[in-house]
């Protein structure tokens, strides 16, 4: 059986959270304009000019980033599209392992340093820095 919730940040940046009986699937809205990481897989319509990218993000990177909890990560991925000539990032996808329950302060934690993750800081809805 799956628990789904939903956190919202800011009135507008949504943390889905789906609890299943073994894992927690946790998917983070961001936003950037452009991709800049290798892609590790991509699905298209369209031939290529309508795309959904995907990154698989390395456990040292997230080690870096998250420190304790990313021991709980089986898997994180950085989410982009590509729609003709013009790239995004959009989410990051999380599974965690069962062993772990999240509380808000973790929730919390994945949104903020998902913007750390894709190399921007999140200081309020209008004031989001991003490198480079």
């Amino acid at each position: 059986m799956e628990n789904i919730s939903e956190y919202w940040f800011h009135d507008y940046w949504r943390v889905l959270i789906i609890e299943l009986s073994n894992r927690t699937i946790i998917s983070v809205d961001v936003y950037r304009d452009g991709w800049f990481w290798n892609t590790d897989s991509i699905k298209c319509i369209d031939g290529e000019n309508y795309c959904i990218l995907y990154h698989k993000v390395s456990m040292d990177e997230l080690s870096r980033v998250f420190g304790e909890l990313s021991k709980y990560f089986i898997s994180v991925e950085v989410v982009g599209i590509k729609a003709k000539d013009r790239f995004e990032t959009v989410n990051v996808r999380y599974k965690v392992s069962g062993d772990k329950k999240l509380t808000y302060n973790d929730i919390s934690e994945l949104f903020y340093k998902s913007w750390i993750l894709i190399g921007c800081v999140f200081k309020d809805v209008e004031d989001i820095e991003c490198k480079g």
